[in-house]
C-alpha cells in the first residue's frame, strides 16, 4: 500500500468539540490491544492494556452497577483522544458522560451489546503491530485499511453502534498521543475542563472487565 497514514486519516484540522461526532466502535475485548513495548503489546482482557493506556491518559473501574466513575476531571485546555468503556461477560450497555467546557455528552447503546465486548469512542488503527526495530517486518504488520489483520465489514451494527471484527482475531489498536495528532486524526478538543465517566448497568465479578479508561493531554 502506497501512501502514508494521514491519505487514509484525513487531512487538515481535526479539532471537535462533540464527542459524539469521533468514531465509535463496539470490538471483543481479547481484540483490542495497546502497543505496550517495542514487540510487545496488551489486549483490553488484561489489566496490563490498562496500565499502558493511562500512561497517556487515565484509567479507573465502575464499583456499583448502573452508576458512573470518573474517569478523569480536568481543569485548563487540552485534547482528549480514546475513551475505553467496561464490558461485562452478558449482554450489556456501557454509557460515556463526557462534559466538555460545561457541555454534557451522553453516549450510550440503544440495545445490548455482546457479551466481552467493548465500545471505544475515538480513532482506532486496523491491525496489531508487534514488529521491532530489529525484526524484519511481516505483511501483517500493515495497520491501514485492506492491511491483512481489516476484518472488513461483517458484522451489523447493534444498538447504532459498529460491531468490528468476528473473534479476538480480528484485531483494532489504540494510536498514541504523537500519532493521532502527527497524522490529523479526529481529536477532542476542551478550553477549560473535561470531565469524563462511565458506567455499565452490569457489575462483573471480573476486576478486568470492570476496568475503563481514557487518553488525552493538557496544552503546555
Amino acid at each position: 500500500m502506497s501512501g502514508s497514514l494521514s491519505t487514509y486519516a484525513g487531512g487538515g484540522s481535526r479539532y471537535i468539540t462533540n464527542p459524539k461526532h469521533l468514531p465509535i466502535v463496539s470490538i471483543v475485548s481479547a481484540g483490542l490491544n495497546i502497543k505496550s513495548a517495542i514487540g510487545a503489546v496488551s489486549v483490553a482482557n488484561v489489566a496490563g492494556f490498562f496500565t499502558a493506556l493511562a500512561l497517556d491518559g487515565a484509567d479507573s473501574a465502575i464499583t456499583v452497577a448502573d452508576t458512573y466513575v470518573t474517569v478523569a476531571d480536568l481543569s485548563g485546555a487540552g485534547f482528549a483522544f480514546d475513551f475505553v468503556l467496561p464490558t461485562h461477560s452478558a449482554a450489556h450497555r456501557s454509557t460515556a458522560r463526557i462534559t466538555v467546557d460545561g457541555t454534557v455528552y451522553t453516549i450510550t447503546q440503544s440495545a445490548d451489546q455482546t457479551a466481552l465486548w467493548r465500545m471505544v469512542i475515538g480513532p482506532l488503527t486496523i491491525g496489531k503491530s508487534t514488529v521491532g526495530i530489529a525484526t524484519a517486518a511481516i505483511a501483517g504488520d500493515i495497520i491501514m485499511p485492506n492491511g491483512a489483520w481489516d476484518a472488513g465489514f461483517n458484522r451489523a451494527k447493534i444498538g447504532g453502534v459498529r460491531q468490528y471484527g468476528a473473534s479476538s482475531a480480528d484485531f483494532l489498536t489504540v494510536p498514541s498521543e504523537s500519532a493521532i495528532m502527527s497524522y490529523n486524526m479526529p481529536m477532542l478538543r476542551f478550553e477549560s475542563s473535561l470531565l469524563i465517566e462511565m458506567k455499565c448497568n452490569l457489575l462483573s465479578a471480573d476486576a478486568v472487565e470492570k476496568q475503563c479508561g481514557a487518553t488525552f493531554r493538557m496544552d503546555l
